[in-house]
């Protein structure tokens, strides 16, 4: 049996310095920076330049609309991961849950807390420790009208 390292240090994903170009398709649903790989289920991503927090870069999820979608951030390697927080700017679509995945187990779901249900407004989601301790992949999933949402 193999076990993957821990991430030694936090991390924060941060889309500064990527070369984006506003409202620009990023040509791929797939985001890696370093050893993190975020995947939306619907669309390619939207590059945004300042809508993310405090004017900074952001990722776009403009989905279909018409039903559930996910977000799901990984680490290429394997490696475990300590999910602690991140930025939404719902415009209309939203997240009602997170999962916590290690070895393709789940650890837990949260389904309650700032943020969630709400179609509209701008938080900093932080998570309960449990199900996010120790991960190798969280899925973020949408209300029932997909994501509408920027993700920084």
């Amino acid at each position: 049996m193999s076990y993957a390292a821990s991430i030694p240090s936090n991390v924060t994903i941060n889309f500064d310095n990527n070369g984006f170009v506003d409202l620009k398709d990023h040509g791929s649903p797939v985001f890696t920076q370093g050893d993190f790989k975020l995947t939306f289920s619907a669309n390619n991503w939207i590059q945004l330049v300042i809508q993310g927090q405090a004017g900074s870069a952001a990722l776009y999820a403009y989905g279909s609309g018409s039903s559930s979608e996910t977000i799901t951030i990984e680490t290429t390697s394997g490696n475990e991961f300590d999910f602690v927080s991140f930025y939404i700017n719902a415009l209309g679509g939203g997240f009602v849950s997170i999962e916590g995945f290690r070895d393709g187990a789940s650890l837990g779901m949260q389904t309650t807390g700032t943020g969630f249900s709400q179609y509209s407004g701008i938080f900093t989601v932080t998570l309960n420790n449990t199900p996010f301790d120790n991960v190798d992949k969280v899925v973020i999933t949408s209300n029932s009208s997909g994501f509408t949402d920027i993700f920084d």
